[in-house]
């Protein structure tokens, strides 16, 4: 037989130790969490040797669940599959441990007929509420958002007003206001998951993200809501990719990565805020990556020209905020610049040839030129004005553009 090894945890007592979780009673008169509870009733396995919980024990000798599930005897055949594997119900019947189903019975909480998780004072808790007591929840007693694990007058209570041990407290933190979906809190949780989303194959996290990791792990408002993103969104999966060094910490290579505008407004910005990359304009680095594409697909150079010239030195120099609606606007006005340059085009004409009397028929759809300008402007579908951007009033001297002197040197420039 292998030489026995001593047990990885021993049994602590929540009076001296780190034991927070503490529903068992000790042989002391202590309380006991339900790990170290099984470890104090844990025994050398009559087959490896290795001190573990008991699972099986035959003509006084005990064995672990391991050797157990490998050791012939614990073989016969299912009397509802007809399989030969492993019992783990004799009576009334052999069951497999792939047929095997808990027994039902009615939650003392919820009155739902289930199968039975635990036991609250003697009370069956069933598995939806047993496991909804890893959330927190407002206390009948005091109020507090707390985990409520301790049964008094019908009801769940915290563990602090209904005077019972602490259960289910956080062995990390102890603490019993954040909820425990896993073994930690979800903010104990916080800092492994950041480093585990942004650590290389090679089990090294890049220097330039270190600084994502740090505010990850405690900038975030919400842990939970942030293991999430991290589990489904599309920016998480780019910053694995740049982890994995298939994609570059360029804000233009993510902006096409993540192909959403409010993801990619917010990629950036959290890069930004956590300092991985240098301060930028998120709306505006979008604004400049769209224009970039967009403007080789223009018909002519020439109207190219007039639309890069146009933008930055009638919008851009006329622009007051960097806000994402003042941006919109820029993109919505070239767009009907360059609507109206095809219209030029289409018509046999140049901006330098374009008649007047064409022009106002573009933009109020008649030939009749008002004494006064119109009060009620052209609009779209969504409400916004039709008319030559940079150009307010019914009618618009066009030649006044390129060689006049009325509109002002940028306008007339571009």
């Amino acid at each position: 037989m292998p030489a026995q090894r001593a047990w990885s945890y021993p049994p602590v007592n929540p009076a001296t130790g780190p034991c927070r979780s503490s529903p068992h009673r000790g042989p002391g008169g202590g309380r006991l969490c339900s790990r170290c509870e099984r470890n104090r009733r844990a025994t050398a396995c009559a087959n490896c040797g290795t001190i573990r919980p008991v699972q099986r024990a035959i003509n006084g000798e005990r064995y672990c669940r391991a050797c157990w599930r490998q050791d012939p005897r614990s073989f016969d055949t299912c009397s509802r599959c007809g399989k030969h594997a492993t019992i783990v119900a004799r009576r009334p019947q052999l069951v497999c441990v792939s047929c095997y189903e808990a027994p039902h019975h009615p939650c003392g909480l919820c009155s739902h007929t289930d199968r039975i998780a635990t036991r609250l004072d003697g009370v069956v808790v069933c598995p939806r509420c047993y496991y909804g007591m890893r959330y927190p929840r407002l206390c009948p007693s005091c109020g507090h958002q707390r985990l409520l694990t301790a049964l008094k007058e019908g009801q769940l209570w915290c563990a602090e007003c209904a005077g019972s041990p602490v259960t289910f407290a956080c062995p990390g933190c102890g603490s019993v206001t954040e909820p425990r979906k896993h073994r930690l809190c979800a903010r104990c949780r916080r800092p492994i998951v950041a480093r585990y989303l942004l650590t290389s194959v090679d089990g090294q996290i890049r220097p330039e993200l270190q600084p994502l990791v740090d505010y990850l792990g405690t900038h975030h408002p919400s842990a939970q809501s942030l293991e999430r993103w991290m589990r489904k969104s599309t920016a998480a999966q780019a910053l694995r990719e740049i982890t994995d060094g298939t994609l570059s910490l360029d804000p233009y290579a993510l902006i096409d990565r993540v192909g959403s505008p409010q993801t990619a407004s917010f990629l950036l910005s959290l890069l930004v805020a956590s300092g991985t990359i240098p301060n930028l304009d998120a709306q505006r680095a979008r604004f400049e990556h769209w224009f970039r594409n967009w403007l080789p697909t223009i018909g002519t150079t020439e109207e190219q020209r007039l639309l890069k010239r146009y933008d930055a030195w009638v919008l851009n120099s006329s622009m007051r905020s960097t806000r994402r609606d003042a941006f919109q606007r820029r993109r919505s006005m070239l767009l009907q610049t360059a609507a109206f340059l095809e219209h030029i085009r289409s018509s046999g004409h140049t901006v330098a040839t374009f008649p007047q009397r064409e022009l106002d028929v573009y933009l109020t759809g008649s030939d009749y030129r008002p004494t006064r300008p119109r009060r009620t402007p052209k609009t779209d579908s969504h409400g916004r004005r039709l008319s030559r951007p940079g150009v307010s009033g019914g009618r618009i001297p066009w030649k006044d553009l390129s060689h006049g002197t009325s509109q002002q040197i940028p306008a007339r420039a571009s």
